[in-house]
Order: structure tokens, then sequence, then C-alpha cells
């Protein structure tokens, strides 16, 4: 049995990913999540486990109409050890994935 899978706005069938937040740093604060997630959902769990609220947060809705669905690719650094960095991606392109993003 295959992994479960989705589909994109495109109509097209790519793998599921769990809602599993992580955050980074550049330039300002963003979160990002392999997968599409709908965006009330995404946004909700920012809130609770980043900043200890839920659906209360005074700027929730705002931060909702924010969430944009991208393709991203990881490429390594050239030294290994699992560090590198996430580019933007052609959709369905090799390598390629879909996260749900939210630059704060």
């Amino acid at each position: 049995m295959g992994r479960p899978r989705q589909t994109t706005l495109e109509g097209r069938s790519v793998p599921a990913y769990p809602l599993e937040i992580q955050a980074w740093s550049d330039d300002g604060d963003g979160y990002w999540s392999s997968g599409y997630h709908e965006a009330e959902a995404f946004v909700t769990a920012i809130e609770e486990q980043y900043e200890g609220c839920g659906r209360w947060s005074p700027d929730h809705e705002e931060r909702v109409a924010r969430v944009r669905h991208k393709w991203w690719r990881f490429i390594p650094t050239p030294y290994g050890g699992g560090d590198g960095r996430y580019i933007n991606a052609v959709p369905h392109s090799r390598g390629a994935f879909p996260v749900t993003v939210i630059y704060e």
C-alpha cells in the first residue's frame, strides 16, 4: 500500500504530508509545512505551537489570508551534514514538493 495522496490546486495528485509546522527566520519570521494544507488549520497550528494561543489571536483572519501554496526543492550544501536551503521549484519537477507557507 502506497503513501496517501492529495490533489493540488492544479488538480494533480501528489503525496500527502502531515501538518508539521517548521519555523525559520530570514529577513523576518516565517512558517511552512510540506504539503498543501487548509489555511485555517495551518495558522491555528502555528498559533498553538509557537505562540501559545489559538483562533483568538487578534490577527488570525489576516494571517489566514496571507497563507500561500508553493513548490520548493531542497538544495544541500556541498559540505554535507544535512545543511542546505529551500528554493522555489517548478511544480512536479524532479525533487520538487508542495508546501504551505506564510511570511511574517
